[in-house]
């Protein structure tokens, strides 16, 4: 399985993951409370983060299982993404006065491109 087309399946699956949470998490966003979202957000990533660490250094004889590990890696990394990206747009979009959401808006998309 050491191929670029299974470099290309977990690329999928993060995509994915990430496709189904952007919409989710947005109206999560405005329903709850930003900070929650975010503790929620750091859960996840510090989840990812493990069992990334662990898909790396736990010795197994099966690389299908390392394969498999990262897969679920990629889906948290992907949830993970979403759920902070849509509260900390939230908390950016509520901390500015709506005449000038436009204009900082645009500065923010232009900085970080």
């Amino acid at each position: 399985p050491e191929t670029p087309t299974w470099i290309g399946y977990l690329s999928a699956i993060e995509g994915a993951a990430q496709f189904v949470t952007a919409a989710a998490a947005g109206v999560i966003a405005d329903l709850y409370r930003r900070y929650r979202l975010l503790q929620l957000a750091f859960f996840i990533g510090v989840a990812a983060g493990t069992v990334t660490f662990w898909a790396c250094f736990h010795q197994t004889d099966s690389p299908l299982w390392c394969w498999l590990l990262v897969a679920v890696a990629s889906v948290l990394c992907g949830i993970f993404d979403w759920i902070g990206a849509m509260a900390s747009l939230a908390l950016f979009a509520d901390s500015i006065p709506d005449r000038e959401q436009s204009y900082f808006f645009t500065l923010r998309t232009v900085a970080t491109r």
